[in-house]
């Protein structure tokens, strides 16, 4: 399955998304508690800056998860469509896309969808043209 470079580019962002996406998500939720206490009017109420705040944090947190499923999709289709890799890799690969996503999406990326041609040892062996017994020849 050829890829354009856009398209390269394109699911490599995507992908770099789902893995630092999460860990910068995680660091803005933390940071949300003191910005409550400094934007509140009263002490403990949040103020209006607070909840603007939080309403575009879930928004990003929902288009990341929508993000994710749906580059999952695309990595476990073009692990099955791609008919030119190890096996091996590929399963390994397609299982850990739904499993370990943050692990499996960037090691499938930099094997299989950047480079031009995958290396020697990520592509499927050549099946041997040569039958496993010689036929017995027959005397006529």
């Amino acid at each position: 399955m050829k890829l354009s470079k856009l398209l390269k580019v394109l699911v490599g962002v995507l992908t770099a998304w789902v893995v630092i996406g999460p860990l910068l998500l995680g660091g803005l939720w933390l940071f949300m508690f003191p910005l409550m206490m400094l934007s509140s009017q009263n002490y403990g109420e949040p103020g209006p800056f607070f909840f603007m705040f939080f309403g575009i944090f879930m928004f990003t947190v929902m288009l990341t998860a929508f993000m994710r499923w749906g580059v999952s999709i695309f990595y476990l289709t073009h692990v099955i469509l791609n008919r030119e890799g190890n096996d091996a890799a590929r399963v390994l690969l397609g299982v850990g896309t739904f499993f370990l996503p943050v692990i499996a999406m960037p090691f499938y990326f930099f094997l299989y969808i950047w480079p031009e041609q995958p290396p020697a040892w990520a592509l499927r062996k050549a099946q041997s043209e040569a039958p496993l017994e010689a036929p017995s020849e027959t005397a006529a």
